[in-house]
């Protein structure tokens, strides 16, 4: 898996699968930052905004939720798609759209600051 992967995935409490995007490369542990989309409303962490052409499955305005970022394993994402709870997505999001989600990581004041770090070291920042 590589940043700006995609898969679709069902949060607990979740009616449909979201959109999940590999924010950062896997480090030399296996582990990746992960984040997923959701409908744009007035109410949500503002920091990167999708549109449509940043992905095939965003038909809207979208955000990012940086409050459910996490940080997982490499190889949790296969397991999970072993199992059928994950389903890969073929198409990445676009270049311009990860630095976005990446700039956003960096900026949002929801994230974790354990998730940021991770984004911080894995950007070389």
């Amino acid at each position: 898996m590589n940043a700006g992967d995609t898969f679709h995935s069902r949060r607990p409490g979740a009616t449909r699968p979201h959109l999940y995007v590999a924010v950062t490369d896997p480090d030399a542990d296996g582990q990746l930052v992960l984040v997923n989309l959701t409908s744009q409303a007035l109410l949500k962490d503002q920091s990167c905004i999708l549109n449509v052409g940043d992905h095939p499955f965003i038909k809207h305005e979208t955000v990012i939720n940086y409050a459910e970022a996490v940080i997982s394993s490499e190889e949790a994402i296969f397991a999970g798609a072993r199992g059928g709870v994950i389903q890969h997505d073929p198409a990445p999001v676009t270049s311009d759209a990860l630095k976005r989600i990446q700039q956003g990581a960096l900026a949002s004041p929801q994230i974790e600051t354990r998730v940021k770090a991770a984004v911080v070291a894995a950007l070389g920042m």
